[in-house]
């Protein structure tokens, strides 16, 4: 998904993996939201996280609300206030309210305040620690960019990324930050691609600018490399020391970041995701969605799974993969069995 299409479709998931698949990453106090257990995080390839605990994950469906998608796949809105509107800070439903994360075992929550300038609306972004409400960032426009771009950029934050437990990713309209575990800024880029993947090997941020090519960043001199692939790159994943990417003609390639060869492994790829080695997939003119090896090899069609849509947005939890649609969640075994589908039933609390 795009960004704009990121702010009409959202979910809350989370994981703070630097390759893929899910890193449990803990918050050390008592459960913000009410639930069982420590709160734990989730991330998607491309568009807004997810948390979970015990008993529930904590889903944002649409411009509703921050649901709640308990142990028995029961969806209800995460507030108890019947005449709540779930519109401001104060209500943990809220989904203007931002977005959560966790960093370091602690949660933070990234989000926009809006103002007027001259008869435009301006947005700038905070980072605020759930715990004790202090702010922590506050996304300025880089002060090294070109006179140019900065005319095009702002303070709005589009996605928070967390690397590993020493780096995070925040990212805005034209420019991006890599923040240390003291939220101080050690890089930047200002070519910002379409979306928010990206990851670290050794010491090099890699993602996909706004000239669809693959870049890294050393996060600790700040050079730039544009990797030569001779096609363009339309999404990215990764997976222990290999990059997949595909292209403007959907072919699926795989990148070996220790050998800088690359290989075709797949045909009809518009979109993916990859989670523990199994890679979802979809394209084609048919929109044929399949789960690959990372050899490309076919597991299972999941074609029939009408509703399981829009793989670069797919969310593993344990041994689930989950995903929104037009009127609910549904959800598979990473394997591809055990389909089922929860409808959001509107207006409940």
């Amino acid at each position: 998904m795009t960004k704009n299409i990121y702010k009409v479709l959202v979910i809350v998931i989370a994981v703070g993996s630097v390759l893929s698949g899910c890193v449990e990453q803990k918050k050390d106090s008592v459960n913000y939201f009410g639930g069982t257990g420590d709160i734990q995080y989730c991330e998607r390839v491309n568009g807004r996280n997810v948390l979970y605990d015990d008993e529930n994950i904590y889903i944002t469906f649409k411009h509703e609300a921050l649901l709640r998608l308990d142990k028995n796949n029961e969806l209800n809105v995460n507030c108890m206030i019947a005449t709540c509107l779930h519109d401001t800070q104060e209500c943990k439903a809220a989904v203007n309210a931002g977005e959560y994360f966790i960093f370091n075992n602690k949660l933070y929550r990234f989000y926009n305040e809006s103002s007027i300038s001259q008869s435009s609306i301006i947005y700038s972004g905070f980072i605020k620690d759930c715990q004790n409400n202090d702010i922590v960032f506050d996304n300025p426009v880089p002060e090294e960019m070109d006179e140019g771009k900065k005319i095009d950029d702002s303070t709005e934050i589009y996605y928070v990324r967390v690397i590993n437990e020493d780096y995070l990713k925040v990212e805005g309209h034209r420019h991006a930050y890599i923040l240390d575990k003291n939220f101080e800024v050690i890089c930047m880029y200002d070519d910002v691609g379409k979306f928010p993947w990206g990851t670290l090997y050794e010491d090099k941020y890699y993602y996909i600018n706004d000239l669809y090519q693959l870049v890294n960043v050393n996060i600790k001199t700040g050079e730039s490399e544009v990797i030569e692939l001779e096609n363009n790159c339309f999404l990215g994943g990764a997976y222990k020391d290999y990059i997949f990417y595909s292209d403007e003609f959907e072919d699926l390639y795989r990148y070996s970041l220790k050998d800088k060869e690359k290989c075709k492994i797949s045909e009809k790829v518009a979109f993916f995701s990859i989670y523990d080695g199994y890679i979802y997939a979809e394209g084609g003119q048919n929109k044929n969605k399949r789960i690959m090896d990372i050899n490309g090899n076919l597991i299972k069609d999941y074609t029939e799974y009408t509703n399981m849509v829009c793989s670069d947005s797919f969310i593993k939890i344990r041994d689930m993969i989950y995903c929104t649609y037009e009127n609910g969640i549904a959800m598979m075994k990473e394997d591809g069995s055990d389909y089922k589908e929860i409808v959001w039933e509107q207006g409940g609390v």
